[in-house]
């Protein structure tokens, strides 16, 4: 897929179960910090409000919906 981040592939179609911790460039274990510095690292570089990147809409919703995801299956608040 196209990458999103120098380490993080971002695929246009969701795929496997650890889709939300490869997205945000994470381990399936991080802590709730580390997820949140990681979301935040990708918001402030593919926000459209910040972002040049034609798809950052697109890829803005994904990292989102990775973020959510891991925040409810992860139980964090």
């Amino acid at each position: 897929g196209e990458k999103i981040d120098d380490d993080v592939d971002f695929k246009s179609e969701i795929y496997g179960v650890d889709w939300a911790w490869a997205l945000l460039g994470v381990e399936t274990n991080a802590s709730k910090e580390v997820v949140k510095k990681a979301y935040r690292k990708l918001a402030r570089k593919y926000h459209p409000d910040v972002s040049n990147d034609a798809d950052s809409v697109e890829k803005m919703k994904k990292i989102n919906e990775a973020f959510e995801f891991i925040k409810r299956v992860g139980n964090y608040k």
